[in-house]
């Protein structure tokens, strides 16, 4: 049986001349409407870590435009184009828009705001962040390439979230999907996954990254979105700001409490993965 993962990638590819025929034609239809652009949103993370809610507060911008996950990195790689792939930017948010912003069971609309429409777009973006995290792990030049097709500036969302956390997401999300996994493979994978965001961060100019963690982001979501929306180039309001914190969390959920540990597991993932790397410093089992 194929697994999720799978069942997508030969979707993408049986689909490939009919997707590639129409961002041609909506590329060249909607070219106006990318003159305007200035930058894009590259997001590199984990796995269940907070992306889709940092997506969904940018993508109600009046001056950006977020996807939710078409891969966008991927068709760069395929050769597509540069308005083939902001027209499939735009294509997907239509859509996400006709589903209210219904993800995984939780609504992401924020009321009031851009949502599915816009002024201006100086500002684009996927949100795909464990996708293409794997994908830039296997070909690295892959960035740099998105850049040059593109030609916007690359800004880099590092999206972060306790990764006792992101591994028990993991493990509950791969057994509602049929595809039980144990803590120990969670803690395997994860452990990788880290490893392969810390050598994309490598290769970023240090002014061309943000680190946004969620448990920042729920604790105050006025200032850390102002904080994001300023590092890609746009201004804010304080309108847009209350209305998008309105829909985030009132506490982070620690769904690392969902899930046995044994000491010995919490101990690896302490010594092996969080004090290794700079950037996850301060998270614990308890934190």
């Amino acid at each position: 049986m194929l697994t999720v993962r799978q069942r997508r990638l030969l979707r993408r590819t049986v689909k490939f001349p009919l997707i590639w025929a129409t961002s041609a034609m909506g590329g060249y239809r909607d070219r106006g409407l990318f003159e305007a652009a200035s930058a894009y949103c590259q997001f590199v993370g984990y796995p269940r870590s907070g992306h889709t809610l940092v997506a969904a507060l940018l993508n109600a911008h009046p001056e950006i435009v977020i996807a939710n996950e078409i891969g966008a990195l991927d068709w760069v790689r395929r050769g597509f184009t540069r308005n083939q792939v902001l027209s499939l930017i735009l294509k997907s948010d239509r859509h996400f828009s006709r589903r209210s912003y219904q993800f995984l069971n939780y609504s992401y609309r924020v009321p009031n705001q851009w949502q599915g429409r816009f002024e201006r777009i100086r500002v684009f973006g996927d949100k795909d962040g464990g996708r293409d995290t794997r994908l830039l792990r296997q070909q690295p030049e892959l960035l740099a390439r998105l850049g040059d097709r593109l030609g916007l500036r690359l800004r880099v969302l590092h999206v972060l979230r306790n990764p006792f956390d992101i591994m028990a997401t993991v493990i509950n999300r791969q057994a509602q999907n049929g595809e039980p996994m144990t803590t120990d493979e969670a803690i395997r994978m994860g452990a990788e996954h880290v490893e392969a965001v810390a050598s994309i961060l490598e290769r970023c100019p240090p002014d061309s990254v943000l680190l946004v963690r969620h448990e920042e982001l729920v604790a105050a979501p006025q200032q850390t979105l102002a904080r994001i929306c300023a590092f890609v180039g746009v201004e804010t309001n304080d309108p847009y700001l209350n209305d998008c914190a309105s829909i985030v969390f009132d506490a982070p959920r620690k769904t690392r409490e969902s899930v046995p540990w044994s000491g010995a597991q919490v101990d690896w993932v302490s010594r092996n993965v969080i004090a290794r790397f700079e950037f996850l410093a301060g998270y614990t089992y308890a934190s």
